[in-house]
């Protein structure tokens, strides 16, 4: 399941192509397979409306070509990196050159639906946890966040010529994000949860349990 808030609503008849639904400066897919399964989170840097630049259409640009890139990867090899699903993701981003400017921190899950393996990449202030089905509560696994300072995730850019050599600009890469498996396994019941910091920032992880 998916669920998005914008704080400022537009019109389904205002949507930019690039969007399939309206989840704020955030964004989302969703790719399901046969032995596998994939999912991921963007949230676009808002520092870039003041430029007049819709911080959405980045982070729908970087989740739609992940989420082509895990169907590839699926279909070739039956199985998902996140890692690679990212970095490829990015990759399409910048040389299809779709959105001339933008950022976005980014988190893709991977999960091997029959050995209950689950590997993340999470670049940013997104992030996952898996909540278990028991009692007394307690959350096994949760991604590693990435900031330069604070306010200041970790993210993936696409910058115009003229702020190219600006070196106060944010300017990361795939291979700075963190590659992780949740080393208890999945198991019946679990829950695994994506979000960007407008959940991790707003809700103990007991209310997301709940």
């Amino acid at each position: 399941a998916a669920a998005c808030k914008p704080k400022n609503p537009r019109p389904a008849d205002r949507l930019p192509a690039i969007c399939r639904e309206d989840c704020g400066e955030d964004s989302y897919y969703v790719y399901e397979g046969n032995g596998c399964w994939a999912l991921g989170v963007a949230d676009g840097v808002g520092g870039w409306t003041s430029l007049g630049v819709d911080p959405s259409l980045f982070a729908w640009d970087l989740m739609n070509c992940c989420q082509e890139v895990s169907s590839s990867m699926d279909q070739a090899t039956s199985a998902i990196d996140p890692e690679r699903v990212l970095a490829e993701g990015y990759r399409r981003v910048v040389d299809e050159g779709r959105v001339e400017a933008g950022s976005s921190t980014a988190c893709i899950v991977a999960v091997d639906k029959a050995q209950g393996i689950m590997r993340t990449t999470n670049l940013g202030d997104s992030g996952a946890i898996v909540v278990p089905p028991i009692l007394p509560f307690h959350i096994p696994f949760r991604t590693t966040d990435l900031q330069h300072y604070f306010n200041a995730p970790y993210q993936l850019s696409v910058l115009p010529p003229a702020m190219r050599n600006d070196p106060t600009n944010i300017v990361d890469s795939p291979a700075d994000a963190i590659t992780e498996e949740f080393e208890g396994g999945l198991r019946e019941g679990d829950v695994i949860v994506v979000g960007t910091d407008g959940v991790w920032d707003n809700l103990w992880e007991e209310e997301v349990r709940n």
